[in-house]
């Protein structure tokens, strides 16, 4: 894409289209969720946030070190691992809300499920629409069993106090870097260490491991329907890391903060 196209309508349009990568999803009448209760830190809209004392939150760091001791990688090759799949799910943007299609007025706003630099799904301890738990709790709760089952340590402060309520961009952004780190060395089938052996690539680990849809070619009971949404993802996947790093970044995430302050004001409230 062109660096003349890049202002903030063109983003917007080239997004909703689908051109950009990153989550979409339909919204039903019955899906619309409220601003979120939790305590979220404000945000500068800028290639990078900051939060105060972020300078001393080195979670991000510490978590691709426990694991990539664990697992036999560096930690930065991890680090750069979240930090692409990151840059797919919402251009990096720790307050990101996922895009969906509102039902009411039939235009694509940022009131879906997904939230944060990972897009984790719901809110701490909120089941769906079909009463099952949803990735953020499913996340938290496998960083935790991190602590307790394999580094047999305490939980740290962060991550022990998330609350009922509370959803991933409660988090600053290397926090929600370190959730996502656990919660893939955590979950079944993900091997980080595949990647950087070069036995699996980043994009089948994405689809597999953390966007997790049905029709991911993990999934041998995937339908049709379901492999063909996969096979946009995917594509969806290629484009974003076609444009990683570039001066996109800055350029979006200024256009996220009129779009999300607009329809969800709370993550920048004092």
């Amino acid at each position: 894409m062109a660096t003349g196209l890049l202002n903030y309508g063109n983003i917007a349009m080239a997004e909703q289209a689908g051109l950009l990568g990153g989550r979409s999803a339909s919204l039903n009448n019955n899906a619309l969720l409220a601003p979120d209760p939790a305590q979220i830190g404000k945000a500068n809209a800028a290639e990078e946030y900051h939060w105060p004392g972020q300078d001393q939150d080195d979670s991000a760091f510490l978590a691709a070190t426990q694991v990539g001791k664990d697992k036999g990688v560096p930690a930065a090759y991890i680090l750069e691992m979240i930090k692409k799949m990151s840059w797919h799910e919402s251009r990096d943007n720790p307050l990101r809300r996922q895009d969906v299609k509102d039902p009411v007025d039939d235009k694509v706003k940022p009131i879906g499920k997904g939230r944060g630099a990972l897009q984790f799904e719901g809110y701490y301890e909120q089941l769906d629409e079909n009463k099952e738990e949803m990735s953020f709790k499913d996340a938290v709760d496998r960083a935790r069993n991190y602590y307790t089952d394999k580094l047999k340590k305490p939980i740290p402060p962060w991550l022990k106090e998330i609350k009922e309520g509370y959803d991933a961009r409660s988090l600053t952004k290397k926090q929600q870097y370190a959730l996502a780190i656990y919660n893939l060395r955590m979950k079944g089938g993900a091997d980080i260490s595949k990647v950087y052996k070069g036995e699996q690539t980043l994009s089948d680990f994405w689809e597999n491991s953390h966007w997790a849809g049905k029709g991911r070619s993990g999934n041998p009971n995937a339908s049709e329907e379901d492999r063909a949404i996969a096979k946009l993802r995917r594509e969806a996947f290629a484009r974003s890391m076609a444009i990683y790093k570039t001066d996109l970044n800055a350029a979006w995430n200024q256009h996220l903060e009129t779009t999300v302050r607009q329809y969800d004001p709370s993550p920048y409230s004092e």
